[in-house]
């Protein structure tokens, strides 16, 4: 059998496994809904044409990010 079938089956008897990777698609997802809130315009869209302006953006999104998330850390 493959690895994938292997998987499937695995998927399809254990209910601890299908919570665990729920709950990872509930983190991804609420960390996609935060990043969607914060950016500016589109986040999936880059209107810079260079690597090093789209880098730069990037970094700029994760640092607000960042301090979002350390403030809301503080504030508890």
């Amino acid at each position: 059998m493959s690895a994938k079938t292997l998987f499937i089956l695995r998927y399809i008897d254990s209910v601890e496994l299908r919570m665990d990777i729920e709950a990872m698609l509930n983190k991804v997802e609420l960390a996609n809904r935060f990043t969607r809130a914060v950016a500016v315009g589109s986040p999936r869209e880059f209107i810079f044409a260079q690597q090093e302006d789209q880098q730069l953006a990037e970094a700029c999104n994760r640092l607000i990010k960042n301090a979002i998330i350390c403030w809301n850390v503080s504030v508890r």
